[in-house]
C-alpha cells in the first residue's frame, strides 16, 4: 500500500483552491467585533481580526478598499464586512479578504461626523475660551463651504437682501466628505478657518456648512 506524502507547499495550495473555489465562500457577508486592528500607514492596507463569542477570523483590507471607508475602524467596533475567504498560504492562516466595511447599528457616515466631534473637542477646538461673541452689526461674514455649490449662493442671495453692507469672505472646502482613508478624518471647519488667511483682514463671524449630517450654523470665528 503506497502512501501519497505531500509538502507543506503542496497542502496550502490545495487547501487554498478548495476555499476559494468554493461558491458560498465568495461575496460573503460576516458581522462580528474588531480586535487587533492595525493600520499600515505606509502601505494603507488594514488588518484585523474578527470575532464573536466563539470564534476568530483574520482580515485584511487592501489600501484600494480602504480608501473608500468612510468612518475610522476601532477595536471593540461591531460592524458587518463583505469579502472573499482565502488561505495565506505562508502562514497557513485562513483569513477573509475584505472588500467593504460599515458599522452595525449606526450609519457610517453618522460614525464618522462623531468620531471627528470627538477628536476636535479633545484638541480643545471648541473650548468656550476661544470664541468670540458675534456682532449684531458684522462688517464682514466669513463662510467656509464648496466654492461652486448652492450654499454660498444662496447665503450671498440672502445677505444682499437683508443687509448689503456686509462683505463675504470665503473660505473654499470639499463639503460633501470625499471617502476617508482609515486614520484621515473628515475636514474640520475650525482648523480650515484657522489655516485661512483672507486679504482683508479676519472677518467678525463664520457660518460654516458641515457634511455629515447636512445643516448650516452660525459659529463665531477663532
Amino acid at each position: 500500500m503506497s502512501i501519497s506524502v505531500l509538502t507543506v507547499s503542496q497542502l496550502m495550495t490545495y487547501t487554498k483552491s478548495m476555499v476559494e473555489d468554493d461558491d458560498t465562500l465568495k461575496n460573503i457577508y460576516v458581522t462580528g467585533e474588531l480586535s487587533n486592528f492595525y493600520n499600515n500607514a505606509r502601505s494603507g492596507h488594514l488588518y484585523f481580526s474578527l470575532k464573536d463569542n466563539s470564534c476568530l477570523v483574520k482580515c485584511v483590507m487592501f489600501s484600494g478598499y480602504a480608501s473608500q471607508l468612510r468612518f475610522v475602524p476601532q477595536d471593540g467596533m461591531k460592524v458587518i464586512l463583505s469579502g472573499s475567504a482565502t488561505v495565506y498560504s505562508a502562514a497557513g492562516q485562513f483569513q477573509i479578504i475584505t472588500y467593504s466595511m460599515q458599522p452595525d447599528g449606526i450609519g457610517s457616515l453618522a460614525l464618522a461626523y462623531e468620531q471627528l466631534k470627538e477628536r476636535l473637542a479633545k484638541e480643545g477646538l471648541f473650548d468656550p475660551a476661544h470664541k468670540k461673541d458675534i456682532p449684531e452689526i458684522p462688517k464682514r461674514i466669513g463662510v467656509i463651504t464648496s466654492a461652486t455649490g448652492a450654499v454660498i449662493q444662496d447665503i450671498r442671495n440672502v445677505v444682499s437682501r437683508r443687509y448689503p453692507l456686509a462683505e463675504i469672505v470665503l473660505c473654499p472646502v470639499a463639503v460633501h466628505s470625499p471617502p476617508l482613508r482609515a486614520g484621515k478624518p473628515l475636514w474640520a471647519p475650525p482648523r480650515a478657518w484657522a489655516q485661512f488667511r483672507p486679504r482683508s483682514g479676519p472677518p467678525s463671524s463664520a457660518v460654516t456648512r458641515l457634511s455629515p449630517p447636512t445643516r448650516s450654523t452660525a459659529a463665531p470665528s477663532p
